[in-house]
């Protein structure tokens, strides 16, 4: 994300957005149908908008849920004034967009978590307006990140968000 003087590219608005659109259409050709897509930091955060928008009504997506994990803010930039012109890919509505207005890291987070299934918590660093944001989700699972046998730990969570969507 950044050049070897620890500068942030000024490209990586377009390096998100291929990259979360390539893996959407990359599960899409292999023809995978996914019981859950576990997106991990702001470089995927806008893989759950698009599951809820642009890939609604595609068939191997139909019934994946969405868990995104969330962690310390990793950049204090901003992917520039244009990102959700070119986020939206001409066809998300600006109200879907609202949340990555800012293009920083704290609503890069928060976007991607009001279009997810279940959150992570993968630290206790996150911000304070992150914070608030998990707090105050009362639908969608939350899984605190404890670092102890995280196997059986993701399990569970995961039984659980699919428990919930087939009880829905």
């Amino acid at each position: 994300y950044s050049d070897e003087n620890n500068n942030f590219f000024n490209d990586n608005d377009e390096r998100t957005i291929f990259f979360c659109k390539g893996a959407l259409e990359t599960v899409k050709q292999l023809g995978w149908y996914p019981d859950i897509i576990h997106c991990h930091g702001w470089m995927t955060s806008l893989i759950p908008l698009y599951l809820k928008t642009l890939y609604k009504h595609e068939p191997v997506f139909q019934n994946a849920k969405i868990v995104y994990s969330v962690f310390e803010n990793s950049f204090k930039e901003s992917l520039g004034t244009d990102f959700t012109r070119k986020a939206s890919l001409n066809h998300i509505t600006d109200d879907e967009l609202e949340p990555f207005h800012n293009a920083d890291c704290n609503s890069m987070y928060i976007g991607a978590m009001m279009h997810s299934d279940a959150i992570v918590k993968c630290s206790e660093t996150v911000t304070p307006e992150v914070n608030e944001h998990i707090n105050s989700v009362t639908d969608t699972p939350v899984m605190h990140h404890k670092g102890e046998d995280l196997g059986v730990e993701y399990a569970d969570f995961y039984e659980t968000v699919l428990e919930q969507s087939s009880s829905n």
